[in-house]
């Protein structure tokens, strides 16, 4: 009993670890470069760079549809039944790619109803990278089977690699358009050799599916991608303030965002890690427990950070970006909900199979988000103050609507 519970656990921890290092990668990367981009291209290129990779952002909600949680349920489910996993895997990547061309599709379609993005056509086409790779990097296959040491490895590399590059290569302002094309190109060679990894070492195959097959996929993901959807808002941040209050304010917001990611980044790490666990142990006690201990860590974190906002605006940015550090403080705050979503909530709900209960607690939010900016519309409130508000309002939101849900349930 107790050598198995050692090799369950240990599956989990190394699963954990390599996680930890891949998300680490994902984000220190950005925030390495941060004060370079920001010395070399100034806020307001450096804001228009982050404007298209907001753009882009939305469209990788339609390019996962919610395989992130989907797939890895079916994989890790299905770990040992190969040909079980052939038609997961070769599902996934036809629905994948058909989307990723949607999604192209629909960029153009804005370029051309809005000319003054028509202008940055080049630069919004190099965002679209992010889709590029969210639809060819199967991480959820590797979490779903609990093996992330390959991929982690050979991620962490590659951007390792396009991160000097940043630095030798982007010398003005002019060199803007080369942000999103060195992060790209390391992404998706990266992408490239863990597919051969599916495909090769682990022997899967890809066939052409019948659209009943599709057709099952796409609706047991559907309830998972609109509740994704609906976290458009958080997205939406960066183009409103870019549209309403400046591409400075972009900036600063861009920055604080990439502060609270980072305290966000254990958060999402030991939801990724332990998921496949829940789905298949389902034990209320280790959630329960699992949140109480991030819990109290994060709101540590948030003290640290009202305490130390000041200085890491300063460290990262330097002078330019002391303003941000307002902003940083309230972002902050979104740590406790979040928290209370990701490892409680979704751990609970999504685990025990209540996909279109957390779908509406996410909705929920939304609405309460769309309602926050029509008041600040109406009344002109337009500052970055009042668009952080607005987050921190919905994030509370889903945290009552799915407290609702789980004691009507009788999760907890």
């Amino acid at each position: 009993m107790w050598r198995s519970r050692f090799v369950r656990y240990k599956t989990l921890l190394s699963n954990l670890g390599y996680l930890s290092i891949l998300q680490g990668v994902n984000l220190l990367v950005p925030l390495i470069t941060l004060p370079y981009l920001l010395k070399v291209l100034g806020p307001d290129k450096y804001g228009l760079v982050v404007f298209a990779q907001a753009i882009a952002s939305y469209l990788v909600i339609l390019v996962s549809y919610g395989f992130n949680i989907t797939a890895v349920r079916e994989v890790s489910l299905n770990r040992d039944d190969k040909k079980k996993l052939s038609e997961i895997v070769s599902s996934v990547f036809i629905i994948k790619g058909a989307l990723f061309i949607l999604s192209f599709l629909i960029l153009v379609l804005i370029c051309v109803l809005f000319p003054s993005l028509s202008a940055h056509f080049v630069l919004l086409s190099l965002s679209m990278w992010v889709c590029l790779y969210e639809f060819l990097f199967p991480e959820w296959y590797f979490q779903g089977i609990e093996k992330m040491k390959f991929i982690t490895i050979i991620t962490s590399v590659f951007r390792i690699i396009f991160l000097v590059l940043i630095f030798v290569l982007i010398k003005t302002e002019s060199d803007y358009v080369l942000v999103p094309l060195i992060n790209g190109i390391g992404s998706i060679i990266a992408s490239v050799i863990s597919l051969f990894i599916v495909f090769g070492s682990h022997k899967l195959k890809v066939l052409i599916q019948p659209w009943a097959i599709l057709s099952a996929y796409l609706k047991k993901s559907f309830p998972v991608f609109i509740y994704r959807f609906s976290q458009v808002y958080i997205k939406l941040n960066k183009v409103l303030l870019g549209s309403f209050v400046g591409l400075t304010e972009v900036a600063y917001y861009d920055l604080a965002e990439k502060i609270v990611n980072v305290l966000r980044m254990p958060l999402t790490i030991i939801g990724q890690a332990v998921f496949p666990k829940n789905v298949k142990d389902q034990n209320k006690n280790f959630i329960k427990t699992m949140f109480s201990f991030v819990f109290g860590g994060n709101i540590l974190l948030i003290v640290i950070i009202w305490v130390a906002a000041p200085y890491l605006a300063l460290l990262l940015g330097g002078d330019l970006m002391k303003p941000a550090t307002g902003i940083i403080r309230l972002l902050s705050i979104t740590l406790i909900p979040v928290t209370f979503n990701s490892l409680f909530a979704s751990q609970s709900l999504l685990v025990f199979g209540y996909n279109k209960q957390y779908m509406w607690a996410i909705i929920c939010a939304g609405l309460v988000y769309v309602v926050s900016v029509g008041v600040i519309s109406v009344f002109s409130w337009w500052t970055i103050f009042a668009i952080g508000s607005a987050v921190v309002l919905s994030e509370f939101t889903t945290s009552v609507v799915s407290s609702y849900y789980m004691k009507k349930l009788k999760i907890i």
